[in-house]
């Protein structure tokens, strides 16, 4: 067995037959820990929440291509001249470019009226291409989707959101939203019958859905727009690098024809605001943790006290400088080791305990989280506390002489 090994199995007999004297000095980096690990998992908690939140609302795999219509000229905005009507033609290339890969969707919106029988409502139109339909994830209430041939071929059917139908149908006055499956509306100068009601959330930006190849569905002044959806969200960036080449060679004005937007924007924020949140918390709760290391400094500095006598016979028996050094470094790195440990266990605890309470208080399903980033986070500190603060405690025992430490009393 090497001298290292020898000296490292002391220093782990000496915490062990001290439980006392071990406990009193990772008391202080325990609740320290503790602390650093309940903002850590909150922060976690928080950011998942948060992306929870931005998947529900957006769909972070799509990227949405429109015209430029405007310039900014001396800070004054003013429409542009040449500016490009995205159409199928565009539609058609940019799918067979992404194919396999991404799904196209060709649109255009617009505010309309929506009459049926006596009654009215105020909704945006979307005329799409058929893929819009595999691309909403909405629950159907009433009817069934138009067959893919009407949605290709362009026939006047329509899909509507349930707030629309209800407002259509006279829900007050006794009516149901199935009522209106299989009858005519009028929508602006258009007639379309409708074949589903679906569950569109109110706030959303479609309320009423008809093929884009429909006859005057798509108003002449509009500018129509291509959504770009991704097989997987890490294939975004690549894909709006490729979008933006193939508008160079599509376009006169190149990818300055168009502007390419993500909700990565989204997460980004989100995450910007976790991590400063981190940031701020961890500064605030690392003073428990120096307190905890000074306590830990303090303790091995009466141990080398205590020691004197011991660490002379060591010397005296051949034990180099570096030897004492290594001894002691181990207490301080084991010391910290175990305080931190100790710390992430009873963190852990004390936030999954009043995680719930949180939840009931804020009526939010929310759930504290702990990553791996944050567990690298506590081994980081317990290193660097043992380190930090076991460094001058042993450079005080390497400096004893061996005589006059004999001769301690």
């Amino acid at each position: 067995m090497s001298i290292r090994s020898s000296l490292a199995r002391t220093a782990f007999e000496t915490l062990r037959s001290n439980p006392m004297h071990t406990f009193m000095s990772i008391l202080g980096l325990v609740i320290g820990v503790a602390a650093l690990v309940g903002v850590l998992s909150l922060a976690d908690g928080m950011e998942d929440y948060a992306r929870a939140q931005i998947a529900t609302t957006t769909d972070l795999n799509m990227i949405s291509m429109s015209s430029v219509t405007r310039d900014v000229v001396d800070g004054v905005a003013v429409p542009r001249e040449d500016v490009v009507r995205l159409g199928l033609e565009d539609w058609r290339l940019l799918g067979s470019q992404l194919s396999g890969r991404a799904q196209v969707v060709l649109s255009a919106r617009r505010g309309v009226r929506v009459e049926f029988a006596d009654n009215e409502a105020a909704a945006f139109l979307v005329a799409a291409t058929p893929e819009m339909a595999a691309l909403l994830s909405v629950d159907v209430r009433a009817g069934a989707w138009p067959s893919p041939e009407e949605l290709e071929f362009g026939a006047p059917v329509t899909v509507i959101a349930e707030h629309v139908a209800r407002n259509l149908v006279d829900a007050d006055g006794g009516g149901q939203i199935r009522d209106i499956i299989g009858r005519e509306i009028t929508v602006d100068s258009l007639r379309a019958v409708v074949r589903a009601v679906v569950d569109i959330p109110e706030g959303a930006r479609t309320g009423v859905l008809v093929p884009y190849m429909m006859p005057r569905a798509v108003a002449p002044a509009a500018y129509p727009s291509i959504l770009v959806v991704a097989d997987r969200v890490e294939e975004v960036p690549a894909l709006v690098e490729e979008i933006g080449v193939w508008a160079d060679t599509r376009y006169d004005r190149g990818r300055g024809a168009i502007t390419l937007a993500t909700n990565r924007g989204r997460v980004e924020q989100a995450e910007k605001a976790v991590r400063l949140f981190k940031v701020i918390m961890g500064l605030i709760t690392g003073i428990s943790v120096i307190v905890g290391g000074v306590g830990i400094m303090n303790v091995l500095m009466m141990s080398v006290s205590e020691r004197t006598r011991e660490i002379g016979v060591r010397k005296a028996a051949g034990a180099r400088r570096r030897d004492i050094v290594f001894q002691f470094m181990v207490e301080a790195v084991a010391i910290s080791a175990a305080g931190s440990m100790a710390g992430l266990l009873v963190g852990l605890v004390s936030v999954y305990a009043v995680t719930p309470a949180i939840s009931a208080l804020t009526d939010v399903p929310f759930q504290a989280g702990f990553s791996w980033g944050s567990f690298s986070v506590v081994v980081a500190v317990a290193a660097a506390t043992g380190v930090l603060f076991g460094t001058y405690p042993a450079w005080r025992a390497s400096r004893l002489s061996p005589v006059d430490a004999i001769r301690h009393e």
